[in-house]
């Protein structure tokens, strides 16, 4: 992730946007094409930023703890390969992000 946290999903919308499986699917896939999971976890980040950052703030953290707080957030679900855990079957995206938020 690149930039200030602060400019990170800057003019996108605090709304959680449509699940794009296929780009959870390949950043899930780490192991297999290193190149293309990356990608997808950039894009993943881009997405979902704002929401995130907008849902912790709205629990009462200051923007720059807040801030903090979803980046904390990233960096494990990225370390400990959440998206493993995402199926489309199981319900929406967003709520098992808020899960493990």
């Amino acid at each position: 992730m690149n930039g200030k946290a602060g400019e990170q999903g800057a003019g996108k919308s605090r709304e959680f946007v449509t699940t794009r499986w296929s780009l959870i699917l390949s950043a899930a896939n780490l192991g297999s094409e290193e190149q293309k999971a990356r990608d997808a976890l950039a894009e993943l980040c881009r997405t979902y930023w704002r929401p995130i950052f907008s849902f912790v703030s709205g629990l009462g953290y200051s923007a720059d703890d807040a801030q903090d707080l979803t980046q904390d957030f990233f960096v494990m679900m990225f370390k400990d390969n959440w998206l493993q855990h995402a199926d489309r079957n199981r319900g929406r995206f967003r709520s098992l992000l808020l899960r493990f938020l």
